[in-house]
């Protein structure tokens, strides 16, 4: 969700690919534990055996299964809730189409709409008990919404203990708007089967209605999954694979997903496979014919990531990654992230002209493989801990890679994803505190400037301020301590604090909590003489005031330039709103700018960064930013 084909702004991250088209052709830190959790070592919390069948004439998965459940918490268990999430798909009323003003990232409507039903919720330990008259009609308080689900217990199910529900339900696919659904002869089968809530250790359901802006959070478990489809389809999903059978016109295979949190799978006819190993993970690659090229470069970024996050964030704790790179009639599934699974997206020629669209596409979403999928915060409530620090992983790994040409590069002319991203920022400045819920946005756009824009732009404010190393050893502590744990930002907060000191702590969660934001600006420099009659030469009191707007502290340096040409540097920790700057010398000072290095790309206004006496013949530090405005401004034009 930013300037690529990230999921998220994926409109705008098109519209990136047609202006680079149009305009022409790390260190490692040390580990923060010993060794990380593996999947295996993870209790399973909520399991999933299923038997799926395809139908595709019909657009539907016809399925039986059983849910295996233990109760995490200290308390007793007298309800369940349940996430029937295609449900979102049933009517243009229901939440997910009601919500914001583009109720959907892809800007697609309902078309043949879709749904989950039941047939079959036996509890096995309750004697059998048929549950489905006690499963609850609708989300609630919401008669249009049935995406949240509960049902009654007729006893107590104690901490520890373990209740094993049989299912058999019919997930009926919608035409696809984005992440499930169908289009053509592709399925996108996202959001399919009943799913428990997580209950936390205080014995709270995270429970939520299916809103557009978000839907994980999970318990981790084991997903036996065998799915039927016809012969002539390709099947793209996460885990161990095993095929099984091959009658005359059908397939079964069978995925073994072990210590994740959801389960996803696409499948289809125009499907082409093929596989390699990078960083002992097995990759299966899955694109439509015409989109070589695009796997190439999928896979040059798969070559590169892998390595690199397992570098920074701790290894990628799974045998297999698929991914998929769906058609062009379903554009609307790309840019998507699951367990083992994440789907890229773009027309055949994106490769062309040095552009980066699947570049950076690759690198978002594989982040996501650590930033939601391995730590499992709650993006519903917290989207900052999942699209904001994935996002930074992007433009930190496309700058590694790519150098200050991550988002162009011409030779004459580079442009990064970072500054980028700073503009983007910029635009949503004063726009509310980084930790709110996903659906407390007004729309998709502004969700994204300021989670996709200005949570990055501040994490890179945090490295150039104190210390890049140091940021990347607070992001490697967070990453490797959390999980397989459910983190939730104060765990951010202490990993920075550790690493960052007190100062960058209170700066996050100044800016988590209130409406983070800063602007530094010289406004007034002046020089009063010395003069001594007994001395030729008159010495000067220099004196530039500077001054700090905002909520945000951050320490920064002041550049002074004199009438002799020469310069000095002062520092201002930035903690008082202003400073008088004070210097001696034999030169008056004609020039001032605070933050010559550009370390604060999180401050608003750029143009009050510097005064002058008189017009000096100085070249404006800022000639890139205003290509980044241009470009930015154009993508706004274009996107949604």
């Amino acid at each position: 969700m930013s300037a690529s084909f990230a999921r998220g702004c994926f409109r705008a991250q098109q519209a990136r690919l047609w202006l680079l088209l149009m305009l022409g052709t790390v260190s490692v830190p040390a580990a923060a534990a010993s060794a990380e959790l593996r999947p295996e070592d993870v209790e399973a919390t909520s399991s999933y055996r299923i038997e799926a069948n395809l139908d595709a004439p019909g657009h539907r998965v016809l399925a039986t299964g059983t849910i295996v459940w233990h109760n995490p918490s200290s308390r007793p268990v007298t309800a369940l809730w349940l996430h029937a999430y295609l449900n979102a798909f049933a009517s243009d009323r229901t939440l997910f189409f009601r919500s914001g003003q583009a109720p959907s990232r892809s800007h697609q409507t309902l078309g043949q709409p879709g749904g989950l039903t039941l047939t079959r919720l036996v509890a096995r330990e309750l004697g059998h008990l048929d549950l489905l008259p006690r499963l609850a009609s609708h989300s609630p308080g919401d008669p249009d919404d049935a995406t949240d689900l509960s049902v009654a217990l007729p006893e107590a199910i104690a901490p520890g203990e373990t209740l094993t529900l049989e299912v058999s339900f019919l997930a009926q696919l919608p035409a696809l708007v984005e992440r499930s659904g169908w289009a053509e002869s592709f399925f996108a089968v996202a959001q399919w089967f009943p799913k428990l809530a997580r209950l936390d250790a205080q014995g709270h359901w995270h429970h939520f209605a299916f809103h557009p802006f978000a839907e994980f959070d999970a318990d981790f478990g084991t997903y036996d999954v065998t799915i039927d489809v016809p012969s002539d389809f390709a099947l793209a999903a996460p885990g161990e694979r095993t095929v099984l059978s091959a009658a005359p016109g059908r397939r079964r295979e069978r995925y073994l997903a072990v210590g994740v949190h959801d389960f996803a799978w696409f499948a289809g006819p125009q499907l082409l496979e093929r596989q390699a190993e990078v960083d002992n993970v097995s990759l299966r690659l899955f694109a439509p014919p015409g989109h070589e090229q695009n796997v190439e470069d999928t896979l040059r970024a798969l070559r590169f990531g892998l390595p690199h996050y397992r570098a920074l964030y701790g290894p990628y704790p799974y045998p297999t990654l698929t991914v998929v790179h769906p058609p062009d009639c379903a554009f609307a599934a790309g840019g998507m992230e699951y367990p083992e699974l994440m789907t890229t997206g773009g027309p055949w020629y994106s490769g062309l002209f040095g552009v980066r669209a699947i570049e950076s596409v690759v690198l978002h979403e594989l982040a996501h493989q650590w930033f939601q999928g391995m730590i499992a915060s709650n993006e519903v409530l917290h989207p900052l801990l999942d699209e904001g620090l994935a996002s930074y992983a992007e433009a930190e790994a496309l700058a590694a890679r790519y150098g200050s040409g991550s988002a162009l590069d011409w030779g004459f002319l580079t442009l990064s994803e970072a500054s980028l991203r700073r503009r983007w920022a910029a635009d949503y400045a004063r726009s509310g505190s980084l930790d709110r819920p996903a659906s407390s946005f007004s729309d998709f756009r502004s969700l994204s400037g300021v989670i996709y824009g200005r949570m990055p732009t501040l994490l890179e404010t945090f490295g150039r301020v104190w210390g890049k190393h140091r940021l990347e050893k607070a992001l490697s502590d967070y990453a490797r301590s959390t999980r397989f744990t459910h983190p939730g930002p104060e765990s951010l907060v202490a990993a920075i604090e550790r690493h960052l000191g007190t100062e960058a702590a209170v700066a996050l969660r100044t800016a988590m909590h209130e409406d983070g934001w800063v602007d530094y600006a010289v406004t007034r420099l002046w020089s009063r003489s010395l003069h001594n009659p007994q001395v030729e030469r008159a010495r000067y009191l220099n004196r530039v005031e500077v001054r700090r707007q905002g909520t945000l502290r951050f320490p920064v340096d002041v550049d002074l330039v004199y009438e002799d040409g020469t310069r000095t540097r002062v520092r201002y920790d930035g903690q008082e709103r202003s400073r008088i700057l004070e210097t001696r010398g034999w030169s008056k000072i004609v020039f001032a700018r605070v933050d010559p290095d550009h370390a604060i790309t999180l401050d608003d206004d750029l143009g009050n960064n510097q005064r002058a006496v008189r017009p000096a013949p100085l070249v404006p530090p800022r000639a890139s930013q205003t290509i980044t405005s241009l470009v930015q401004f154009l993508l706004t034009l274009l996107g949604p």
